[in-house]
């Protein structure tokens, strides 16, 4: 991430510069087309470059309130990509090597008499304070813990999208 001018931003790097400053930890994942133009992710050791410097590393839990929430969404499925291919390098039947492909999507068990595939399941949650004044609404599902609400959201979808769908479907009443 790097400061910009509407407060933090993911820095955008042509790849000769990425390669030159950057090591890879991971294969790229595709995350798609968006403004124009084709986005992918990779998972990078801040430490093992000697050019960090002017960059800023951390959790994107601590930026994610700075961002809108159209770059915090195409930011939240980066990091479930990454997080799943971090979890899966094995394969969870042999535990042989996985190698990605498919742009990312897919981890194939790179043992011949296996060739198992495994794909990310990526169904991001929110926790949103839904109130009237100074009241403020608690409910949850039967086997969740008291006073739990809660609403997975959609792959990039933004938070104001998915506490309004989550109210709305779990409540039964539409929010604003």
């Amino acid at each position: 991430m790097s400061s910009s001018t509407t407060g933090y931003a993911v820095a955008a790097l042509t790849r000769s510069i990425f390669d030159a400053e950057f090591h890879p930890a991971g294969p790229m994942i595709y995350l798609g087309r968006f403004n124009g133009g084709h986005h992918f992710a990779i998972d990078i050791e801040p430490a093992s470059s000697p050019h960090t410097a002017g960059h800023l590393f951390g959790d994107l839990r601590q930026f994610a309130p700075l961002l809108p929430d159209a770059d915090c969404a195409l930011l939240g499925y980066t990091r479930a990509m990454v997080h799943w291919q971090r979890t899966h390098r094995h394969c969870g039947r042999c535990g042989t090597l996985n190698e990605a492909r498919n742009g990312g999507h897919v981890m194939r068990c790179t043992a011949k008499d296996c060739l198992r595939q495994q794909f990310p399941r990526t169904d991001p949650a929110i926790i949103v304070l839904v109130q009237n004044g100074a009241r403020a609404l608690f409910g949850r599902q039967a086997q969740w813990p008291k006073g739990t609400l809660l609403h997975h959201c959609r792959l990039r979808g933004t938070r104001r999208k998915c506490r309004a769908s989550g109210c709305t479907r779990s409540l039964g009443k539409k929010q604003e």
